[in-house]
């Protein structure tokens, strides 16, 4: 039994040899005190964070901040961040106070929870949802911004679009909004009216000049119309903000129209 414990003293002491840089709840800096590191090449410098990872980080004025995964960073107070970035140089870096940052092999999340007034709550990013300012700022409850080159979308599935399910989104109750299914086609659902506030009712994807469409007047009668283009404008542009005709007459405040033209000296001369 004797041996057994021994033998077990020495492989635990050799295995702490082999990770004697891992630290686990320790104050690796003065202003890191309370801190807590788990992994490999990681700090954690802000007063009560934790780093958990490999090169996970904590500034020191980000106190009471967590940072997860590999590759990332926190440089605000109680924010958190989980994931990993896509390099030493870029990595996932939260720097908004009391929020939270998800994404992976990248600088910027896929999800963000903004902070949130007191007792209230916040708003959720997905992608890359950056203000005017760059600052990560999420306009709505839910803000969905896609990336250069992606489509915006939202796909609401049903779990057997065949075996009959629907696809449904509610808007202000369970009374307005949109459902889809396969055998029924397209629903809009409203208790008060379906208002369009301008334009036209177009029937298939290639109508164009001549195609039928529904409009209504300004009472609100629909009628079919035939669309028609606007007649182009006789007026020219020279590339800059100069207009002119290229021919034709004017006439000013008399039935008698006069030519005006530009002679060979640069004047300009009347008949």
């Amino acid at each position: 039994m004797k041996k057994l414990i021994l033998i077990a003293v020495l492989i635990l002491s050799q295995a702490a040899f082999l990770v004697g840089q891992t630290c686990v709840v320790c104050d690796q800096a003065p202003l890191g005190f309370g801190a807590s590191i788990i992994g490999n090449a990681s700090t954690a410098d802000g007063m009560g964070s934790i780093a958990i990872g490999t090169n996970a980080h904590t500034l020191s004025n980000a106190t009471s901040s967590i940072a997860i995964g590999t590759m990332v960073k926190t440089i605000a107070g109680k924010s958190i961040v989980i994931g990993c970035g896509s390099g030493l140089n870029t990595m996932l870096t939260n720097s908004i106070q009391e929020s939270l940052m998800i994404g992976f092999n990248s600088s910027k999340p896929t999800v963000f929870v903004s902070r949130s007034d007191y007792e209230m709550t916040g708003r959720v990013g997905i992608g890359n949802v950056i203000d005017q300012f760059g600052v990560l700022n999420p306009l709505a409850k839910l803000h969905l911004r896609a990336d250069e080159g992606e489509e915006a979308a939202v796909f609401i599935q049903p779990f057997s679009w065949i075996g009959g399910g629907a696809g449904s989104l509610a808007l202000g109750n369970e009374f307005h909004g949109i459902s889809a299914m396969k055998d029924r086609g397209l629903f809009f659902r409203t208790e008060s009216f379906y208002n369009f506030n301008e334009g036209f009712l177009k029937y298939g994807m290639d109508a164009r000049e001549g195609s039928v469409l529904l409009c209504a007047d300004s009472e609100g009668t629909a009628v079919w119309a035939q669309l028609e283009l606007p007649a182009p404008s006789p007026w020219l542009t020279s590339g800059t903000s100069d207009i002119y005709f290229s021919a034709g007459k004017v006439g000013i405040g008399t039935h008698q129209y006069l030519w005006l033209r530009t002679g060979r000296s640069g004047k300009n001369s009347c008949r």
